[in-house]
């Protein structure tokens, strides 16, 4: 038969061999050769990648030519064992890339889909199948419409994350800004046809959103300085040279963000595993730089509803695309720095470092203190143990690590070394040695800057000069005149502000006392210190905005009327409270009646409460034509 003779054939030594067993594979086997052709690039991939994943190379010797005939066999069995040992630990690394996914996951590039993305992703068949029915009903079935008109276009939401285009920010702003001049329209003709009341009027914002703290996009005003309010302080203590004596056996408070932005986010290592390596052996460098006896990793939790959206909006934080990390041994994507943006990432990052620490242990005479959302855990050379006492709900790393650094004190050191170059830490580690949190017996210095501009500020020395009741006033005063949470007054810096609140005894001892629920008395000296930052003797804020709009000014370099000031004051009392406070947060849902609300689940900045402008002004129809060029 056929198949006698092709196995006498295959019996027979000859280089045509080789082409004989592909040609009865293809032959009698067409289905399993195929399956072989499709599915060897795949195999070979993830042979490849296991062998990576277990520190191997692909084509890697088990014995070196160096290696004597005498002691072959001992080395090749103790090379092979480490070997297989190595893969098997690579195969119990390795994890079902669906656990613990919320949603849709490419399993290609570990992207995650939005909530808005999945819903389109779910219903692509049932909206395709409605589209063809269309199709044939319309074109096929009848004559509606010809067979080659444009078919439109679904636009389904896929794993990518749209941005917001120029074009669109723009539209919004434009929008915003016809809304306001036909609101000035309006004033106009009021004024030309009667004799208005205009201190009434001045009452009332005239814009949709109040131009002095939010942008015509309804954003907020950002300070363009922030870190002035830092050099001004600054100038009451000079910088100290670093002396590793002064800092011996200190306690050293690294914000975790800040650090991987400075020193992983330009050039990262290759997989995440490497990048948990580097950040360990960065904190024991500066361990040893400082010559710290403890070092404590502070991170910061990313809630979705948070005080900060807005800023988060403005920056387009959530912009990046959300991607999972399943794998110690996962490649960094490659959009570092937008993987960097999206909250969600940074949360899943810290969280894996934490763990991945967890795994480690310290130097000799070094302790490591690493933290997750809710927990602590020190790390020393005999191993490891949670601190309860560091158990806390702070959102920000800059009051955590002011409360760890309260509760280093505690424990008997000396010496407390806060890095960081935010103003906002320096702010509240002022308020926190003035309001006594930080006893006096602990040395607290601020370490900030970069490379040419890195300098030591010694903070005990800078409350004790300030004073505690000034260094207790900061927050407010940093809250009022804008942060990261709270807008500021256009075109108002830090420097006058801190200048009026040092020359008045009466400014510091009431900023010193409000609480978070500010009375009327607190509110009316808010009022008052806004008014002598706009230049204004007036004590009332509707009248200093009268004055100025009898001075030609424009809505911006106004103060905002009192109904959005008064929210401005509430949401500035809330985060000064939150800076202040050390111990274990309220929730988020608490900021709702402080200057936010909810909208679509979401913290949103609450502007005004009132009319935008009086009702009969309102009511007046202008016909207004704009020409916008594009």
């Amino acid at each position: 038969s056929n198949t006698t003779y092709y196995i006498m054939l295959l019996l027979v030594p000859t280089h045509l061999n080789f082409l004989l067993y592909f040609y009865i594979l293809f032959h009698f086997l067409t289905g399993s050769f195929q399956r072989w052709v499709l599915s060897q690039p795949g195999k070979a991939a993830i042979s490849e990648l296991t062998l990576q994943m277990a520190g191997m190379e692909v084509g890697e010797p088990l014995l070196t030519a160096e290696e004597s005939p005498a002691t072959k066999s001992t080395t090749s069995s103790v090379n092979h064992e480490a070997l297989v040992q190595a893969t098997l630990n690579a195969i119990a690394s390795m994890k079902n890339p669906f656990d613990d996914i919320d949603g849709l996951m490419n399993i290609a590039n570990r992207n995650i889909a939005s909530k808005e993305a999945q819903s389109d992703i779910d219903s692509a068949y049932t909206k395709g199948l409605e589209q063809y029915r269309t199709y044939v009903s319309q074109r096929l079935a009848s004559d509606n419409k010809d067979v080659f008109d444009t078919i439109p276009q679904l636009k389904l939401r896929g794993f990518t994350t749209k941005k917001p285009t120029s074009t669109e920010k723009q539209r919004d702003a434009t929008r915003s800004i016809v809304e306001d001049r036909k609101l000035y329209s309006r004033l106009l003709v009021v004024s030309q046809a009667r004799d208005p009341n205009l201190k009434e009027i001045m009452t009332y914002s005239l814009t949709k959103y109040p131009l002095s703290i939010a942008t015509s996009e309804g954003n907020m005003q950002k300070i363009l300085n922030k870190a002035s309010l830092m050099h001004e302080l600054e100038k009451v203590t000079a910088a100290e040279q670093l002396n590793t004596e002064d800092v011996n056996s200190c306690v050293l408070i690294l914000d975790a963000m800040a650090v991987i932005r400075a020193h992983f986010e330009k050039r990262p290592p290759p997989t995440f595993a490497e990048l948990g390596d580097a950040v360990f052996q960065f904190i024991i460098k500066q361990a040893k730089l400082y010559r710290a006896a403890r070092v404590d990793w502070v991170i910061d939790q990313y809630r979705k509803s948070s005080i900060k959206n807005a800023e988060r909006t403005r920056r387009g934080t959530d912009s990046g695309q959300r991607i999972a990390i399943t794998d110690r041994h996962q490649k960094l994507p490659k959009s570092w720095s937008n993987f960097l943006k999206n909250s969600s990432n940074k949360s899943d990052l810290l969280e894996f470092l934490y763990n991945y620490m967890s795994t480690k242990e310290t130097e000799p005479q070094l302790q490591i203190v690493i933290t997750s959302a809710n927990h602590a855990k020190r790390l020393s050379l005999g191993g490891q143990e949670l601190m309860p006492e560091l158990h806390c709900n702070h959102e920000e790393a800059d009051t955590r690590m002011l409360f760890h650094a309260a509760q280093a004190s505690q424990d008997g050191y000396d010496k407390v070394v806060i890095c960081s170059p935010d103003t906002d830490v320096l702010v509240i580690s002022l308020a926190a040695i003035g309001n006594g949190h930080i006893p006096p017996e602990t040395c607290v210095r601020f370490l900030t800057g970069t490379s040419k501009g890195r300098r030591l500020l010694n903070l005990s020395k800078m409350a004790a000069t300030l004073g505690g009741q000034l260094c207790s006033s900061l927050p407010w005063l940093h809250a009022l005149t804008g942060c990261d949470a709270i807008s500021c007054f256009h075109n108002k810096g830090k420097k006058r502000p801190l200048s009026l609140l040092k020359s008045s005894n009466r400014y510091m001892e009431g900023f010193s006392k409000i609480s978070r629920n500010l009375s009327l008395a607190d509110f009316t000296l808010l009022e008052n210190f806004v008014c002598e930052i706009y230049g204004s003797k007036e004590e009332d804020i509707n009248l200093t905005r009268f004055e100025l709009y009898k001075k030609g000014a424009l809505p911006s370099l106004m103060p905002p009327n009192k109904d959005c000031l008064e929210l401005h004051c509430m949401r500035s009392a809330y985060q000064a409270s939150v800076w202040t406070d050390l111990g274990n947060q309220l929730d988020m849902d608490a900021a709702i009646g402080f200057g936010w609300e909810i909208v679509d689940g979401q913290l949103e900045i609450l502007w005004r409460r009132k009319e935008e402008a009086p009702a009969d002004i309102l009511k007046v129809g202008v016909v207004i034509v704009y020409y916008i060029y594009t």
